[in-house]
């Protein structure tokens, strides 16, 4: 139980702070309260993506394994390959390809900023990027599809069965950041033209994403995907 509450402690340390800058800038007039809130539908719907796939794989884990570990030890919860390799490169960085060394290296910084926890600094640091790739893409879908419509398809990317890598360590948050600045610039250059999913149809591909992301995670917690 100490890892969880230390986890929350930390957790909510982290978003405190961001509160408080969120509230220092629209004090400040440098945003505004509309955007602010809209930013902050886009923090909850991450943070809730992120805390489910979480509670998923600790569920899966512990079912099959037993309460060997608890839910904050994602390390041993989500195994793979390349999650083996990001894991240790959090402790000792060096370059394993572009993305993967960039984000071992920034990991590493951001969890010496953490008093040494650098495995934490990964988690944060994909949360991070996860958070503001998800606030590009919905900013620039919005723009083009409509309000209503962009956030709908925004939120069915974190549905997508790789999505859990997304809150994972690795080039993969990494990625999906790059992508998405590059969807946020480049879309500018497309014309905006709205339309609306119908419901029966969002529904349809929330349930059947889901269930395939389920299947990503059983296998990430059981260590299938070698």
């Amino acid at each position: 139980m100490d890892g969880v509450f230390g986890a929350l402690a930390g957790g909510g340390m982290l978003i405190l702070i961001g509160l408080l800058i969120g509230y220092f800038m629209v004090d400040m007039g440098w945003l505004s309260r509309e955007k602010a809130k809209w930013m902050g539908r886009c923090f909850l719907t991450v943070l809730g993506a992120c805390v489910i796939y979480r509670l998923a794989g600790a569920l899966i884990y512990f079912i099959f394994y037993g309460p060997v570990g608890n839910v904050t030890e994602y390390q041993i919860i989500f195994r793979s390959p390349g999650l083996e390799k990001i894991y240790a490169l959090l402790q000792l960085p060096r370059w394993e390809g572009l993305l993967t060394g960039l984000f071992a290296y920034l990991g590493y910084g951001l969890g010496s900023v953490l008093f040494g926890q650098y495995a934490l600094g990964g988690e944060v640091l994909a949360f991070l990027c996860t958070l503001t790739g998800f606030t590009l893409l919905t900013a620039r879908l919005q723009g083009l599809f409509g309000r209503k419509t962009g956030e709908q398809m925004a939120f069915l990317m974190l549905c997508m069965p790789f999505s859990v890598f997304f809150f994972l360590p690795g080039w993969a948050p990494l990625g999906f950041l790059l992508g998405a600045a590059a969807i946020y610039f480049l879309g500018k250059l497309l014309p905006a033209k709205e339309f609306v999913i119908p419901e029966a149809a969002f529904c349809l591909l929330v349930g059947l994403l889901s269930m395939l992301s389920a299947a990503m995670v059983y296998a990430l917690a059981m260590g299938r995907l070698m």
